[in-house]
């Protein structure tokens, strides 16, 4: 295969394997010495705990089994996830020939992690020649010279592309993310059968890494079965597994506490140290967030289409990117921060802005914008950008071209802008030269409350959908009336996208689908003599720091 790393040749064992295959002394039981002969590096603590958990040897037949097959790792931020199944799943299918193992999540982008990580390892002179073959397309595979093989892909809906194979294991990365519980189910009944190769039983290996979010909903009901200290646990059938970022051994311990001082009590909670948090102080159910979302919805899948054919089309242009964001790179690195689908003839249209300039180590002060379509309930996000370091002008550019782009072929677009800080100069600029037409909200004590009670509204009554963005659902997970050190930039350009869209609907209470409006009239924003004074003076002195004086 081209652009393959690996040679199929003819196996030779090596001097480690005949080490690590010994049926006396080898590394069948023990993946700490399996990775100190082939890879020169010892795993960490908790990996080689969650590894070896419910193994056993059978007296009978002198081998070990394992007994505790449904496995899940809460944990921070920062503490070897992706790292650890990825040296969990080389030493298995090494130790089990003609295996098949599935390493699964909620974006094809977060399974290949785990990919990669196999592609470093398997890379390794001592390990490159168990490699027989590699695939890239239609989706990464990884087949040993003994016939195991590992597939890495995204869930889909409800486990749609797992359906109609079967595994010896799977895996399930940032498992939090995973809304339905019918997919779980799905992916549980894909690790039955039988091996055609071996004539055995499926493994019927189950296991979940993630970050965890709040008490509700299936993955804390799955936790508390493992966890000792609930009534109807049972241990010996189930592990849960907390680990804190402080378990890492290798973490710069300055760079961890710079990032905890951007953190409230709730974030280092969850984040940091892997708790599953009380709903009670939070705006926005996540359960409720969560049904928003989520691809049970014909809407979202929808959605979902559409931005991975406008993904496909961008060529090579990155429609993810690292981004520091409140969660860490690890959590947000491969999260979707742009897409915008195209307008539709006829259609009703929302743009909202909340508007910084640098994001701060806790992920505050970014740009963010966000399209709606509120032709008809449900509402649907459209398109989305969340731009960290945006300047002035790249800020307005993107205002004017999707108000712009949105308001074309027969479609109408009304455009509503945090005028506060940053966002007041941008104002009084795009009116003062009277570019298009936008409503700028200066925030209040009185208003931001009736923002929040809108979004929420939104949320509870699930008038809206949206496709499967992490930082989108993180942020209002977290969000409590308390706000001063919580990310929001997410949060209010949902809500006050969502305070005007039922001002300009009429859509108040539950069902109330017949209050939308057929057309909408959009209001041009008044302005007095001094204000066009002031903006003329502020829209010179950005033109001027931008290097277009005159």
């Amino acid at each position: 295969m081209a652009n393959n790393p690996f040679k199929s040749k003819r196996f030779t064992f090596s001097s480690i394997d005949k080490i690590a295959l010994d049926p006396e002394k080898g590394a069948y039981n023990d993946i700490g010495w399996w990775a100190k002969l082939y890879l020169d590096i010892e795993p960490f603590p908790w990996q080689q705990y969650f590894y070896h958990y419910g193994t056993q040897l059978n007296p009978a037949t002198g081998q070990f089994e394992v007994t505790c097959k449904d496995k899940l790792v809460t944990a921070g931020i920062r503490v070897g996830k992706s790292k650890g199944i990825s040296l969990c799943f080389a030493h298995y299918g090494m130790y089990h020939p003609a295996a098949r193992l599935l390493n699964t999540s909620i974006s094809s982008e977060q399974a290949k992690i785990v990919y990669h990580n196999m592609m470093e390892i398997f890379s390794h002179p001592h390990l490159k020649h168990w490699v027989e073959h590699v695939e890239k397309s239609p989706y990464p595979l990884i087949r040993l010279v003994n016939g195991t093989e590992y597939w890495f892909r995204s869930v889909g809906y409800e486990a749609d592309l797992i359906r109609g194979f079967e595994f010896d294991w799977i895996n399930i990365d940032e498992a939090a993310y995973i809304s339905s519980k019918n997919t779980v189910d799905t992916l549980k009944g894909r690790l039955l059968g039988i091996n055609p190769t071996t004539r055995l039983p499926r493994a019927g290996i189950f296991t979940m890494l993630t970050s965890p979010k709040g008490k509700s909903g299936w993955l804390y009901e799955r936790w508390r079965l493992g966890d000792p200290r609930f009534s109807g646990a049972n241990p010996s059938r189930y592990l849960s597994l907390r680990v804190r970022t402080t378990e890492n051994p290798l973490l710069d311990q300055k760079i961890l506490q710079e990032i905890m001082e951007g953190y409230t009590d709730r974030m280092i909670q969850q984040e940091l140290l892997g708790e599953f948090l009380d709903d009670t102080s939070a705006e926005f159910a996540l359960e409720d967030i969560m049904f928003c979302c989520s691809e049970d919805h014909g809407e979202v899948r929808a959605l979902s289409e559409e931005i991975r054919l406008w993904q496909n089309r961008q060529g090579n242009k990155k429609s993810v990117r690292a981004t520091l964001g409140f969660v860490a790179q690890e959590s947000t690195s491969l999260d979707i921060d742009h897409y915008e689908l195209e307008p539709k003839a006829g259609r009703q249209y929302l743009a909202s802005w909340d508007l910084g300039k640098k994001a701060t180590k806790a992920g505050r002060n970014a740009t963010v914008g966000m399209v709606w379509d509120i032709t008809e309930l449900p509402w649907k996000m459209v398109a989305y950008r969340y731009e960290t370091g945006s300047s002035y002008l790249g800020a307005m550019g993107w205002i004017e071209q999707w108000h712009l782009k949105y308001s074309s072929r027969g479609t109408s677009c009304y455009t509503v802008i945090d005028a506060s800080g940053k966002g007041d100069v941008l104002n009084e600029v795009i009116e003062a030269e009277n570019r298009i037409q936008v409503d700028g909200i200066v925030y209040s004590n009185q208003l931001k409350p009736n923002l929040i009670t809108s979004g929420k509204l939104a949320i509870e009554r699930s008038l809206v959908r949206f496709p499967m963005l992490r930082r989108m659902v993180d942020q209002l997970s977290i969000y409590t009336q308390v706000d001063k050190d919580i990310p929001q930039d997410i949060v209010m350009a949902f809500c006050q996208a969502m305070h005007k869209a039922r001002e300009l609907t009429g859509v108040a209470s539950p069902g109330d689908s017949t209050g939308i409006s057929p057309v909408y009239r959009r209001q041009g924003v008044g302005m007095s003599s001094f204000t066009s004074r002031y903006a003329e003076r502020r829209r010179a002195s950005i033109h001027i720091r931008s290097g277009r004086a005159g």
